[in-house]
């Protein structure tokens, strides 16, 4: 009979080749068939581990896929990665240019270039930003609920200037910076 620590050991070990095959671009579920485990095992072991599912796995042949197309892409495709900063398939893997997060990146998009501010986000980025924050499910607006915000509310929405903070947070930084604004306006009127 094993010791716990052995034990330990071995669920140690059986995480790294985990981890390395699916880094390869093994799916949960080609994995859980070499061990003998369910793909939800699999899976919640990769989790423990702080590993995300586009390290690898069916994210990973989907990208081998992708640049294999990148090579003759149509001029549909050419429209496509231009407008989202990547091609088609990775949009296809978060549900389509109709599914949630395709449509919710096109809104926020949209918006920015009503409100006359720069939109420097791809697609990937945007989404990138939103899952390394673990608040999409959280997203949208109204109290308690996530946005992504321009630091201090000025320049771009760029991968270096935007954070994830609650709708109430920077609602009050907006009527922060609001005053801000209005007191160097009324300051150099004061000047002249």
């Amino acid at each position: 009979m094993l010791t716990r620590i052995e034990k330990r050991k071995n669920l140690k070990r059986r995480d790294r080749k985990f981890i390395k095959l699916f880094k390869s671009g093994k799916t949960l579920a080609e994995i859980g068939i070499e061990f003998s485990v369910t793909r939800e095992y699999v899976r919640q072991r990769l989790k423990a581990n702080k590993i995300r599912r586009d390290q690898g796995g069916q994210t990973l042949k989907i990208f081998v896929k992708i640049s294999d197309r990148l090579k003759n892409h149509s001029h549909k495709s050419s429209r496509i990665s231009h407008y989202y900063g990547c091609v088609e398939e990775f949009i296809e893997l978060l549900g389509g240019r109709k599914g949630w997060p395709a449509c919710a990146f096109k809104d926020q998009k949209y918006n920015a270039k009503v409100r006359k501010i720069e939109w420097e986000l791809t697609f990937p980025e945007w989404w990138r930003i939103w899952q390394d924050s673990g608040k999409w499910e959280q997203r949208g607006l109204g109290s308690g609920k996530y946005v992504m915000s321009r630091v201090c509310d000025t320049g771009p929405y760029s991968i270096d200037n935007v954070r994830i903070i609650t709708h109430n947070e920077n609602a009050k930084e907006a009527r922060a910076m609001d005053k801000v604004r209005k007191l160097s306006v009324d300051a150099n009127l004061f000047k002249e």
